[in-house]
């Protein structure tokens, strides 16, 4: 039943399709418990762009991908704390590249989703 009301939440949820087609993963991978850092942070950036450029709550965002607001909003800061220690730094990190590559693709495809 779980499995069920799961997979129907997917169906519906054309935002997280498309978010994940577009970062080359599944929608199951952003809402799994998977803690890798490359799903991580594609969790975190769907998160910042639920909440930025959606103007969904921490909670609703949460509930979308099975977390609590707490978590939603920790990636939020996370990503956001990554972009302004980017631009303080004289040298990027891999990790820090891999963020700026995803957030150059979303904002190239951003009036795609919504």
């Amino acid at each position: 039943l779980l499995k069920r009301t799961r997979n129907k939440v997917l169906n519906k949820n054309k935002v997280l399709q498309e978010f994940a087609k577009r970062m080359n993963v599944t929608p199951m991978q952003i809402i799994s418990k998977n803690k890798s850092s490359h799903i991580s942070d594609i969790r975190h950036l769907y998160c910042k762009l639920r909440y930025e450029m959606h103007g969904l709550t921490y909670f609703r965002t949460g509930c979308e991908i099975g977390r609590h607001h707490s978590s939603v909003r920790y990636g939020i800061m996370r990503i956001n704390n990554l972009l302004l220690s980017m631009f303080q730094a004289p040298h990027r990190t891999s990790q820090q590249n891999h963020i700026v590559i995803s957030l150059h693709k979303l904002q190239l495809q951003l009036h795609l989703i919504n």
